[in-house]
């Protein structure tokens, strides 16, 4: 976590899920993670500041590593 934009106290990436499949172009691994965390505004676009908060976060991917 990164706190280079403002605060993530209470902020948080659980890994639920992790499955390990070979295949013949590469190793997949299935995932599922839970997080939760505060969104700032990029200084570059003329804002700073909260933005917003993602409180019940999924991410349900397959990711391949060649």
């Amino acid at each position: 976590m990164s706190t280079v934009f403002g605060d993530q106290t209470g902020s948080y990436l659980k890994i639920i899920h992790a499955n390990k499949t070979r295949k013949p172009d590469g190793i997949y691994y299935d995932l599922i993670f839970e997080f939760r965390c505060k969104l700032y505004h990029w200084p570059q676009y003329g804002k700073k500041g909260l933005w917003g908060a993602i409180d019940n976060g999924v991410f349900v991917g397959t990711v391949i590593a060649k």
